[in-house]
């Protein structure tokens, strides 16, 4: 009885053992999936050793002196977008300084039109695979072109979000020149 005891005892370590390795290949190919399913959904597209961004728009949206006074000095306006990512290998020292990994940068100008639209936006494959979580993130920020000052003239919001959030969507970032009061007066 002693002897089939340790026999069951040895299969039931080889067993565990095995299940723990199937257990490790599955997270990996978890993230392969995840990958997948990201690619599949419409996040990105897969194309050669380029990753294509799915597309979106921001529309400005300014307060009357604003939009009176960039006219005025005939102003243009500047979407920006950074891309950026948590790294699978947190070691390096952009990582260490702002807690993520830039990919990508890209910015529409606007003279009369309010609605910037990004896309097709690539970056290389690489990069992507660098990351370890592949919904990137995303943040806009509008700005003054400074053709008539070299300072910024706006005060605007900011969008920051992740890619499978803004995927395909619009979105209204409202703004005003800086100091000038909040459009809403509460008494």
């Amino acid at each position: 009885m002693n002897r089939y005891g340790t026999i069951l005892l040895v299969i039931a370590f080889f067993i565990s053992c095995s299940s723990d390795q199937r257990g490790a290949a599955d997270a990996a190919g978890d993230t392969t999936r995840s990958v997948q399913t990201a690619a599949a959904a419409g996040y990105v597209q897969i194309r050669g050793d380029s990753v294509l961004l799915p597309p979106f728009e921001i529309e400005v949206s300014l307060s009357t002196r604003a939009n009176a006074q960039l006219l005025r000095d005939k102003e243009s306006i500047i979407v920006a977008a950074w891309f950026s990512g948590k790294p699978i290998d947190t070691t390096s020292k952009e990582y260490a300084e702002s807690g993520e990994l830039f990919i990508k940068s890209w910015q529409v100008e606007l003279d009369s039109n309010r609605v910037a639209k990004f896309e097709g936006i690539r970056f290389s494959k690489a990069a992507y695979d660098s990351l370890a979580d592949k919904d990137i993130r995303v943040l806009v920020n509008v700005f003054s072109g400074r053709r008539s000052s070299p300072d910024n003239l706006l005060d605007c919001h900011i969008l920051s979000d992740k890619m499978s959030a803004v995927n395909n969507r619009t979105f209204v970032l409202t703004g005003k020149l800086i100091g000038e009061p909040d459009s809403l007066i509460i008494p």
